[in-house]
């Protein structure tokens, strides 16, 4: 009969599985990896929208200016609508 000893000392010695152990600890990474990607690239689609629309915001009020020559308050109100 084999003692506990011996078992722990084959599981020491064994090196047969270890990279499926090393896959299973590193999945854990990978999916880290993934997330703060996929977190990146949200982040920077919504700096575009809110950049895009205070472009189109800017551009709307500055036409208006040029041609119907409006007052401040009709500048912010035609801003805020497209913002």
């Amino acid at each position: 009969m084999k003692t506990f000893a011996s078992y722990i000392f084959r599981f020491r010695d064994d090196h047969g599985g270890t990279v499926a152990m090393m896959f299973g600890l590193m999945v854990f990474v990978f999916l880290a990896a993934a997330g703060m990607a996929l977190d990146t690239s949200r982040i920077n689609r919504f700096n575009m929208q809110g950049g895009t629309a205070l472009d189109a915001a800017a551009l709307a009020a500055a036409r208006e200016l040029t041609e119907n020559n409006a007052s401040d308050a009709e500048l912010i109100n035609l801003a805020n609508s497209y913002f």
